[in-house]
């Protein structure tokens, strides 16, 4: 299983085209089908709502049942603030799950008080 991804974007094609396009800016695992390129290139610039459902869902059927490149753990991205005088914040460790500070073991420390 690979588990690579950023924070996925609202729109299924741009979804798609961004994590599994063979020159998707999000494609990490390097997954590569050029039927799943020819689809999404049509359908990002398809207007009619029903033709680019068809699209979608024949993306999705294919994902999952000829494909399965990848499957997309949930991951809660988390923004941590901490004062500039903390020591040992940028040696954090932990399972890389998510992004919360709750999977992390950490050591930190004042710098000086």
């Amino acid at each position: 299983m690979l588990a690579y991804t950023i924070t996925s974007v609202p729109d299924a094609v741009l979804d798609f085209t961004s994590q599994y396009h063979s020159k998707g800016s999000r494609n990490y695992g390097r997954f590569n089908a050029p039927e799943l390129d020819t689809l999404m290139d049509k359908a990002i610039v398809e207007l009619n709502r029903d033709a680019r459902t068809k699209m979608l869902d024949e993306a999705q059927q294919k994902f999952m049942d000829d494909w399965m490149p990848m499957y997309v753990l949930y991951a809660q991205p988390v923004k941590n603030m901490i004062q500039g005088n903390i020591g040992g914040y940028d040696t954090s460790a932990g399972t890389w799950y998510g992004y919360g500070s709750l999977t992390k073991v950490n050591r930190w420390f004042y710098v000086n008080k």
